[in-house]
């Protein structure tokens, strides 16, 4: 029931906005902020509210946007990698509702460029040896996601 999902995402949001705004220094707490809005876009995409799901990804990006990105912090760098895989779900979710082929591909391209910005960031930390032993297996499963997009757009052409 998305419309019940909407609901405790809305008020997870209402707790992690102050705790936010208030810790400005905690990074950990603003990406749990910005990934919650990430999900409310997702229910939003889901529920076949275009307009509202991508005023949350404007606002994702506009907030990650704001965060330096520290490629020596592990912990912030996979929430980051996480915010973006969640961000691209939400493309993935319009494309599937989307009325027409130009919005799918609209929606097909930024999931794809969305996971690939993930990606990029999973595969560093790999390559430099500060990827969890949890997340070792998220480049491939990334990569599995961006194949479904380059399979849709093919699709499309």
């Amino acid at each position: 029931k998305y419309s019940q999902a909407l609901s405790f995402k809305q008020k997870a949001l209402e707790m992690w906005e102050p705790l936010s705004r208030n810790s400005l220094q905690d990074l950990s707490l603003r990406y749990g902020m910005i990934k919650t809005k990430a999900g409310i876009g997702l229910i939003h995409a889901k529920l076949g509210d275009r307009k509202a799901a991508l005023s949350e990804c404007s606002q994702v990006v506009t907030l990650l946007n704001k965060i330096e990105d520290d490629p020596n912090n592990t912990g912030l760098r996979t929430m980051r990698a996480e915010v973006y895989a969640e961000l691209a779900a939400v493309y993935v979710a319009l494309a599937m509702v989307a009325h027409t082929n130009s919005e799918r591909r609209e929606h097909w391209r930024s999931a794809r460029d969305t996971f690939q910005t993930s990606l990029d960031i999973w595969v560093d930390m790999r390559n430099r040896g500060i990827i969890t032993d949890m997340a070792a297996s998220t480049p491939e499963e990334i990569q599995r996601e961006i194949a479904k997009c380059d399979a849709a757009l093919s699709r499309l052409k």
